[in-house]
């Protein structure tokens, strides 16, 4: 490795742990200075049931239906290339 390439790891390295800290604190001010962020209950499972829908409609309806379209015209190209 280059020597620039080492130096611009380490200041992405600094710059990742000193966001990871900010996030922290601003999670900290939040939930205990002004009390605005509330942790939910765990018997409340609304957000995880919405959350894992939304996961799934994403992964099988549109990741699904990328990865169909892009399988179809890839072997479309090869059999048209391979009829020449």
């Amino acid at each position: 490795m280059t020597r620039w390439y080492k130096q611009l790891m380490m200041i992405l390295i600094n710059v990742a742990t000193v966001l990871q800290i900010v996030v922290q604190l601003v999670k900290w001010c939040g939930m205990y200075a002004t009390g605005v962020y509330t942790a939910e209950s765990v018997a409340d499972c609304s957000w995880l049931c919405m959350s894992l829908g939304l996961v799934f409609v994403y992964h099988f309806f549109i990741l699904q239906g990328l990865g169909l379209v892009h399988s179809l015209t890839h072997c479309l190209f090869i059999s048209l290339f391979l009829s020449l």
